[in-house]
């Protein structure tokens, strides 16, 4: 365990429930170091697209002390605070907000918006904002993102239609600095706005105001958050596999793959991380489903997936392995002893809920590789706080582009989600 800038620090990967540990990882140590030489010289593939590996340590207090200001005054006038974005410009700022803040709404409430096209979804949060204050944030680079786009055109026209000429105080922008509709818009209209990089794809951008805005409006603090992608950053320059958690990660992956392996299942123990789940999901899916290549990442939630999926997981077919996110803070939450103990819960009464779910989890791990022989790869983390999150997604992403190249794919392009997108657009257009 580590102190580390005022917050304890304890990420680590634990191997006692693989069938690997480091050292049968050290053959891919040469290779990894390679493709990190190259990403660093910007001689990878994707390399218009690296920007996010050092935007954390070149980001100006300028930049955090306007977010934080533009929250803060967000925060002030609205009740409802509507995020509009699909896949990367939403998925990161949701992701830590519902890890960190779980259920509560502090200040102000936070809904998504713009990542479907369900009517009933889109119409539902448009009954419920006529009689609330609110204010959006619209990300997207283009601006031409249809699902996004259209509910857009849709949040405009209530604010214009309840806030008149002042409707364009309460939208706040996110997209390219200079080119796209949404640019024009907001130089036309006044928004507030905020920039994208260009080097910077959207699952690579919840360490850029993409992300940021909403995580300040939520009232996490976003210097914290940075703090850990900046110490990951530093860490994650050690070139030995053994020190290096991204190296075993990555390595540990690639293993499985050409081991056969075609699923990698995501393994959470609270209801608050199951968007970093989501988040995860599209980060390596996106990144790396190419060229017929890649592990399929879908994720569960235990200890409720455990009564349905549990069971194919303990004896179907041997297709995947697991990757878990094991939080080791136990919390104080215990039930006291009752005379009737008609329950027969009074054995437990010394023991937290936090206990409890953990030790869940070591019985679910033992029982998932002992007897039906399914890996489980873990990262343990002491507790949930915005720094441990910011190092935590800054050792993913540098995980995943590592994972890319071992594929000898590109990390950063996505060719096929533009195909959905041409047929969609060719039928509407009939």
């Amino acid at each position: 365990m580590m102190q580390k800038k005022g917050w304890v620090l304890m990420i680590k990967v634990n191997y006692e429930y693989c069938d690997k540990n480091v050292s049968d990882l050290k053959m891919f140590e040469k290779e990894i170091k390679t493709i990190v030489d190259d990403f660093k010289n910007k001689k990878c593939v994707g390399n218009d697209f690296i920007g996010w590996y050092d935007y954390p340590i070149n980001l100006k207090k300028e930049i955090i002390s306007k977010i934080n200001s533009d929250a803060e005054n967000i925060r002030q006038k609205s009740d409802v605070f509507v995020v509009c974005g699909i896949g990367g410009s939403y998925l990161g700022s949701r992701a830590v907000i519902e890890a960190i803040n779980g259920f509560r709404k502090g200040d102000i409430e936070i809904i998504y918006l713009g990542n479907t096209f369900d009517e009933r979804y889109t119409g539902d949060i448009l009954k419920y904002l006529e009689d609330k204050d609110f204010c959006v944030n619209v990300i997207s680079k283009s601006g031409t993102t249809l699902e996004t786009a259209y509910a857009f055109r849709l949040l405009k026209e209530l604010l214009k239609k309840k806030y008149g000429k002042e409707y364009s105080k309460r939208i706040y922008a996110t997209t390219d600095e200079v080119s796209g509709c949404l640019r024009q818009m907001a130089n036309e209209d006044g928004y507030t706005s905020y920039v994208i990089p260009r080097n910077v794809g959207g699952r690579y951008s919840v360490f850029t105001p993409v992300g940021l805005l909403p995580i300040a409006v939520a009232g996490i603090d976003i210097s914290k958050f940075v703090e850990g992608a900046i110490e990951a950053h530093e860490d994650l320059k050690n070139d030995k596999i053994e020190e290096n958690i991204a190296y075993q990660y990555a390595s540990y992956r690639y293993m499985k793959y050409l081991n056969g392996e075609k699923v990698e299942l995501f393994v959470t123990y609270s209801p608050y991380l199951n968007m970093i789940a989501e988040w995860w999901k599209q980060l390596f899916g996106e990144s790396e489903g190419k060229e017929g290549k890649g592990l399929f990442p879908a994720s569960v939630n235990f200890s409720t997936d455990l009564h349905s999926l549990g069971q194919f997981i303990q004896q179907g077919s041997k297709v995947l392995f697991m990757t878990q996110l094991k939080v080791l803070e136990k919390g104080h939450l215990s039930i006291v002893q009752s005379e009737e103990n008609l329950d027969n819960l009074n054995y437990l009464s010394d023991i937290t809920l936090g206990e409890i779910n953990l030790r869940a989890q070591e019985g679910t791990n033992k029982a998932h590789y002992e007897i039906g022989g399914v890996d489980n790869f873990t990262f343990e983390i002491d507790s949930i706080n915005e720094f441990n999150i910011g190092y935590l997604l800054y050792t993913y992403m540098y995980s995943c582009m590592i994972s890319a190249n071992l594929l000898r794919v590109n990390p950063f392009d996505q060719p096929g989600v533009e195909f959905y997108k041409q047929e969609m657009k060719k039928l509407l257009k009939k």
